[in-house]
C-alpha cells in the first residue's frame, strides 16, 4: 500500500492577500493572525501531516491482528435434513467371455457376463475386462441405448508394461566350501555299494550297468554317514565331428544262398494273339510240366510275346506282352 506525502507550500510572500472592491480596484494586505490565542496547538504543516499517517500505518501493522482466541464449545446439533434423491449406479468391473481387440469400439451384450440382479444391463462407465487382460470402458450401455450392444473405448491393460532393467546387483560372498568326493569304482547297484560304516567319508562310486551311471558318494547327513546320490557325471552334448575318411574295403563276404528260380523262357513256332488266349500242351513244343505261371513264350510265327498266367491239366493259359522284330 503506497502512503501519500505531504510538503508545505513554498510562497514568495507568505501572508499577502489581494482584495478587489466592488468598484474593481484591487489593493494588496499582509494577513497576520492576531487572534489573542492562548495556547499555539498543532501547526498544520506537512511534518504534522507526514507524522499522522506513518501512525496510522503502524497503528494498522500491529493491532489489527490479535492473538488467537479459545476454541468455544461445541453447539447443538442441528435438525436432519431431508434424505437425498438416488445417486447413479457405479461401475462395476464385468468380464468378457473371449479376448477382444484393443481396437473395438462395440461389443455385444451377449460377450458380457452380467450379474443376475443386473437383469441384463451394463451401465455406463462399467469396466469390461477380457481375457487378454484388456480393460475397456464402456461409453454407453444399454441402460442408456437399449441395444443388444455397448459403445466402449480401450481403457488400459492389467498386465501394465514391463518395467527397466534393474541395476546389476553386487557379487555375493563366496560360500562355503562343499563336501569333496573321489570316485573310487564302478557297482552295479545301490545295494552293491559298500558298508557306509567301514567307508571312509568323501568316498565315491559310479553306478549302473551301463552309461550314464549316477555318482553316489558317502556324506554326513544328521550326525550319520549315508550314501547320497549326487546325479550323473556328465558334460553337454559336444558338436557334431567332421565326416570321417573312407574305411578300407572289407573281407570278401561268404557266398550267398541259392535264389528262387526265375521265370522260363519258352520259343514256339505257334502264332500267338496278342491279347488273352488259351492253348493246348499239344501246340507247344514242351510238356506242362515244364510250364510255370510267368514263363516267357516268344512266338515265331507272327513275333508276339506272350506271358503264362496259369497252367491246366490240358493246357494253359497267357496273356500277350509284347511285339518283337528280329
Amino acid at each position: 500500500m503506497e502512503i501519500m506525502k505531504f510538503t508545505n507550500r513554498k510562497a514568495t510572500n507568505p501572508g499577502r492577500v489581494k482584495l478587489t472592491d466592488e468598484n474593481g480596484i484591487v489593493k494588496t494586505y499582509t494577513m497576520v493572525l492576531d487572534d489573542g490565542a492562548t495556547e499555539q496547538g498543532t501547526p498544520l504543516t506537512a511534518e504534522t501531516f507526514n507524522r499522522f499517517a506513518a501512525d496510522v500505518m503502524d497503528g494498522i501493522a500491529n493491532c489489527i491482528v490479535g492473538p488467537k482466541g479459545d476454541r468455544g464449545e461445541k453447539g447443538d446439533s442441528g435438525e436432519r435434513g431431508a434424505m437425498g434423491q438416488d445417486g447413479a449406479p457405479g461401475a462395476s468391473v464385468l468380464t468378457l467371455s473371449s479376448s477382444v481387440d484393443a481396437s473395438t469400439t462395440r461389443i455385444p451384450i451377449s460377450f458380457i457376463a452380467i450379474p443376475y440382479y443386473r437383469s441384463g444391463i451394463v451401465y455406463t462407465n462399467d469396466l469390461l475386462l477380457d481375457k487378454n487382460g484388456n480393460v475397456f470402458r464402456v461409453d454407453m450401455g444399454n441402460d442408456i441405448s437399449g441395444e443388444s450392444y455397448v459403445s466402449v473405448h480401450y481403457y488400459n491393460n492389467i498386465r501394465g508394461l514391463r518395467g527397466l532393467q534393474g541395476e546389476k546387483g553386487d557379487k555375493g560372498d563366496s560360500g562355503a566350501n562343499g563336501n569333496s568326493f573321489r570316485v573310487t569304482g564302478t557297482v552295479v547297484s545301490v545295494e552293491a555299494l559298500p558298508s557306509a560304516d567301514e567307508t571312509e567319508l568323501g568316498t565315491a562310486y559310479f553306478v549302473g550297468e551301463q552309461a550314464p551311471r549316477a555318482i553316489y558318494a558317502l556324506v554326513q547327513s544328521n550326525g550319520a554317514a549315508v550314501w547320497q546320490n549326487q546325479g550323473v557325471l556328465s558334460g553337454p552334448k559336444g558338436d557334431k565331428g567332421e565326416k570321417g575318411d573312407k574305411g578300407d574295403r572289407g573281407d570278401r563276404g561268404p557266398k550267398g544262398d541259392k535264389g528262387e528260380s526265375g521265370s522260363g523262357f519258352y520259343i514256339s513256332t505257334e502264332a500267338f494273339s496278342a491279347g488273352v488266349g488259351r492253348y493246348d500242351v499239344s501246340s507247344v513244343s514242351y510238356t506242362k510240366d515244364e510250364l510255370a505261371p510267368g514263363d516267357l513264350i516268344l512266338s515265331v510265327a507272327n513275333r508276339n510275346a506272350v506271358r503264362v498266367r496259369s497252367v491246366t491239366s490240358d493246357g494253359f493259359t497267357f496273356i500277350g506282352e509284347f511285339a518283337f522284330a528280329f
